[in-house]
C-alpha cells in the first residue's frame, strides 16, 4: 500500500536525497509540504509530481534560485 503522508525524513529516504536538500527543495517550492497540526508532512502526491518534473527536466537546480 502507497503511504498517504510522508515526513520529512521518510520523504527524503523515498527520493534518495539528503535531508538537507530536501528542505531545501521545500523552500524553493519545488517540493510542496503541509502542517499537519503542529507537525510538517508530505504528501506522496508532492513527491510524485516532483519526480515527473525532474524527469521532464523542469525543476530548477539550487545554483539558479
Amino acid at each position: 500500500m502507497t503511504r498517504i503522508w510522508y515526513t520529512d525524513t521518510g520523504a527524503a529516504q523515498a527520493l534518495d536525497l539528503s535531508l538537507t536538500r530536501l528542505r531545501e527543495l521545500m523552500a524553493l517550492g519545488e517540493i510542496k509540504a503541509l502542517t499537519v497540526g503542529r507537525s510538517l508532512r508530505i504528501p506522496h502526491d508532492a513527491l510524485v509530481e516532483y519526480v515527473r518534473r525532474v524527469e521532464d527536466g523542469r525543476v530548477r537546480r539550487s545554483s539558479e534560485a
